[in-house]
């Protein structure tokens, strides 16, 4: 089994600073080293499922999504990307809406 030390050292925090630190601290930073690396495997699992499930233009725009980069269209593209996308759909009323969802 490892000692505290080693997981301290392990998480990735400086091994001088071990010694200042109280129980009650030390317990703290390994449970939020412990939530970081599920965080980051929760990430890598993530991605590697999108990769799979994705073709290629969804996973480009799942890694510029990750990157910040916003793959929107821009506002004045909104209008017609809807009259696109919901061209040979049947339409609706919103009585009929109202009246399909109960």
């Amino acid at each position: 089994m490892a000692s505290l030390f080693e997981l301290y050292v392990e998480a990735g925090y400086a091994p001088e600073l071990f010694w200042r630190l109280t129980p009650r601290q030390l317990a703290a930073q390994l449970r939020a080293a412990a939530k970081r690396q599920a965080a980051t495997q929760a990430l890598a699992a993530e991605a590697a499922w999108v990769g799979f499930r994705a073709d290629h233009r969804d996973l480009k725009a799942y890694q510029a999504a990750l990157r910040g980069q916003d793959a929107a269209l821009p506002p004045e593209a909104l209008a017609g990307a809807a009259r696109a996308a919901s061209a040979g759909l049947p339409q609706v009323t919103w009585a009929e809406f109202l009246k399909g969802t109960r």
